[in-house]
Formats: structure tokens, C-alpha cells, sequence
């Protein structure tokens, strides 16, 4: 019935596979957990569960190709994709996915994610703020609009539609490429539908880390913008904002900002500040000087 998939890159997943083999064991159903190890320098505990496939690659393939490669791989109908640094909140997991596939409404279900609510210590403060600013929101809401909310950490997607719609395998950095997944799907009237099932992020990079893939999901903005369907890329906030900017010819004027402050907002953001409006005119101000270095 069910092929859990889970790419991990440095990370032990072996608590997390116990937990859902926990869950299985109690529903006797159909399934199996498949762990793909991207090349990790650091290797997982060697997983000894019954239907459980670990793989180990002999190169690094990417966000994007790694979760392809189930495709190949697993048996079952329903794939269901987690992080590897996920952490289950609920004991009924499982089944409230179970649940939500034979009500046979939807062809791809999000479970979204959730944080803590103790401050973690400063230099992961940057990441903690983003997601429960960003990422916690109520299943309406997202709702709201499906497609535009889709984030790859934890969904179940029939095995046919993910056959049609694989991920971008173009995008090879960090970043965007569920944006692409989950508009994609939108373009061909395919809804996502938002549950409450979330996990807890069981891995809160630091602050210099985010800041990095913050780097490289901007650089694939950059390629977003520049190669995709309009019809796609005008539901992206960032990439709307900078088009009317541009219309106006005030990006100019963000890049001149951005360039005078470009340090000090850096540092602020390194140091932990959780003000969400200094991080998005960063990733304005980074999106507008690599656009207009290309040029």
C-alpha cells in the first residue's frame, strides 16, 4: 500500500525508521521504507528492519534526482516522503495518512512541519524564526493556496502522478525545487491537499548553514526566472515583487541599499536576529545583485 522514501545525506535515520516500523507493525498493512544515501561523508547506523532497503550511492545526485530515484525502486502505490532529519510528532502518523488516501479525494497530501516552541540556542535561532514564521501555518491557510504552500519534507503522492510529474532534475542546488514540484502540478490541475500531520525538524541548521542555502535557493531563483514557464514562475512572491520593482525601475534603488548594507545585515542575520523583514530584503537584495551580475 505504502513506500515510505527517505534521501538522507549525513543524517541517522535509524530513530526514525524505528518509529514508523513501530506504527506499521501496529496497522498490518502492505509496506516497505526505502533509505537512499546521497554520498554521505557521515553514514547512517546500518538499518536491520524487516521491509526496510537501505542504499548507499557511490556519488552525490541531489535534492532533486535522489527523490526520482524511488521511482525505481519502490512497489507500491502511495510514496511517501520524508526528511531524513524528520522527527514524527504523532503516534497515529501512519494512519492519518491512511486515513486521508481512502477518503480517494486528492492524489497528493502535505503533512507539513512544525517547530519547537523553546527558543533554540543563538546561532540557530535564524532558521527556527524562518520556519515558525513561515512554515507553521494552519491547514486553511495553506489551503488558501495548495500548490504555492507545498514543501517536499513530509507528503504522500500517488505513485502514477509522481511517474508524470518527477522533480526538476535541472534544479540541482538547495532551494525551489518544490516551488517548481508543487506549481507544476498546479499548471496541470493537479490539487494538493494540506492535513494536519506534521513532523518536527529533528535537525535546526545554524545560522552561517541557512544563510548558505539561503545563498543557493536565491542562485536558483536566478535560473528559475531566467529558463521556466511564466505561466509558472509569476506565482513566486520573490520573483513577483521583482518584476514590479523592475517595472518601476526601482530595483536600482534596492541594489544600492542592499550594496551599502550588505555587510551589516549579513552579520545581523549571522548573529541570530529573528526579524523575518531583514531576511527577505536580504534575499531581495541578493536575487537583484545576482540577476544583475549575469547581465
Amino acid at each position: 500500500m505504502i513506500s515510505v522514501c527517505i534521501p538522507t545525506y549525513n543524517f541517522d535515520v535509524s530513530t526514525l525508521v524505528k518509529e514508523l516500523t513501530d506504527q506499521f507493525s501496529l496497522l498490518r498493512i502492505d509496506y516497505e521504507i526505502i533509505v537512499i544515501d546521497d554520498f554521505s561523508k557521515y553514514k547512517t547506523k546500518v538499518i536491520e528492519y524487516k521491509n526496510v532497503s537501505y542504499i548507499q550511492l557511490n556519488k552525490n545526485i541531489g535534492r532533486s534526482k535522489i527523490r526520482n530515484l524511488f521511482l525505481s525502486l519502490t512497489k507500491y502505490k502511495w510514496l511517501l516522503f520524508l526528511d531524513c532529519d524528520s522527527k514524527i510528532k504523532s503516534k497515529e502518523f501512519i494512519l492519518k495518512y491512511i486515513n486521508a488516501i481512502k477518503k480517494n479525494n486528492f492524489e497528493i497530501y502535505c503533512g507539513g512541519r512544525v517547530y519547537e516552541e523553546q527558543k533554540p540556542e543563538c546561532n540557530k535561532i535564524l532558521r527556527w524564526s524562518y520556519g515558525r514564521k513561515n512554515e507553521m501555518l494552519t491547514e486553511s491557510q495553506k489551503n488558501n493556496s495548495p500548490n504555492q504552500s507545498f514543501m517536499s519534507h513530509n507528503f504522500i503522492i500517488r505513485k502514477e502522478i509522481f511517474k508524470k510529474f518527477p522533480f526538476d532534475e535541472k534544479i540541482l542546488k538547495y532551494g525551489h525545487e518544490d516551488t517548481i514540484f508543487g506549481l507544476t502540478l498546479m499548471k496541470n490541475n493537479i490539487e494538493i491537499n494540506h492535513i494536519n500531520n506534521p513532523i518536527y525538524d529533528d535537525n535546526i541548521e545554524i545560522n552561517e548553514e541557512f544563510l548558505y542555502k539561503i545563498h543557493q535557493s536565491i542562485e536558483n531563483l536566478v535560473l528559475i526566472n531566467k529558463s521556466y514557464d511564466k505561466s509558472i514562475i509569476r506565482h513566486i512572491k520573490l520573483l513577483k515583487l521583482y518584476k514590479y520593482l523592475h517595472f518601476f525601475k526601482l530595483d536600482f534603488l534596492i541594489q544600492i541599499i542592499y550594496y551599502t548594507f550588505k555587510k551589516y545585515i549579513y552579520n545581523q542575520l549571522l548573529k541570530g536576529t529573528s526579524n523575518m523583514k531583514l531576511l527577505n530584503f536580504h534575499k531581495l537584495g541578493l536575487f537583484i545583485e545576482l540577476i544583475k551580475n549575469e547581465k
